[in-house]
């Protein structure tokens, strides 16, 4: 009697297995199924894999732009309301950080390496003033990301391949009794990076090993 209920168990075990790769193998059916129209559907529409922009909203549309706008600003002139003219102010500039004393000791002394005396006269007097100077920091950026490649490698998750292009602007202006003692800039003017990514089993990556060597 155990042997038969032991064999019974056994065919049960088997048929529930066979259940579940049946839904994998329609998974992946469904899977290819859907790419293949993707790429049939590309021949027509263009390129058909997702592209995403990341910006801060500003008042240039190049860094170029916002190099020029930065080079009007006069050290010891440009009042705090002037700088929303030229498009740094905090009323024109969205997403402007305002640092204190504080973060400002932080930032042109990192390290002990790096002794008060070194730093310029103007940054010494602004740390020295504390609470009545304040510094502007200013990120501008306009970075695309597009997917490039097989279409069909892609959409299975195979093979990706992603190109980041933009470019991005950085200003730190210092401003003490409502006028700019104070500015230096950086920022990366020709954004040009690709990434790569690779799943050989693409969708079926995570699955249990056991099963994906059924499917196929």
């Amino acid at each position: 009697m155990a042997v038969v209920i032991d064999e019974f168990n056994r065919r049960e075990s088997m048929t529930d297995d066979l259940i579940k790769l049946s839904g994998y193998q329609r998974i992946a059916s469904s899977l290819l199924a859907g790419v293949i129209v993707m790429v049939m559907v590309s021949g027509c529409s263009g390129n058909p894999l997702p592209s995403s922009q990341a910006m801060v909203d500003s008042n240039w549309d190049t860094f170029a732009e916002a190099k020029q706008a930065f080079d009007a600003i006069e050290l010891g002139i440009t009042s705090t309301n002037e700088l929303d003219d030229i498009g740094y102010g905090l009323n024109s500039s969205p997403n402007v950080r305002i640092l204190n004393y504080l973060e400002l000791t932080g930032r042109f002394m990192p390290n002990p390496a790096i002794g008060f005396d070194q730093l310029e006269d103007q940054v010494r007097i602004c740390i020295k003033a504390k609470t009545a100077c304040e510094g502007y920091l200013v990120n501008v950026r306009k970075i695309k990301k597009v997917r490039e490649g097989s279409v069909m490698l892609d959409l299975l998750n195979i093979k990706r391949r992603t190109r980041s292009t933009g470019w991005q602007f950085d200003a730190l202006l210092l401003i003490n009794k409502n006028l700019v003692v104070y500015k230096i800039w950086g920022g990366t003017p020709n954004i040009n990076e690709q990434s790569n990514s690779n799943n050989p089993l693409g969708p079926l990556q995570k699955l249990p090993t056991a099963v994906v060597g059924q499917v196929f």
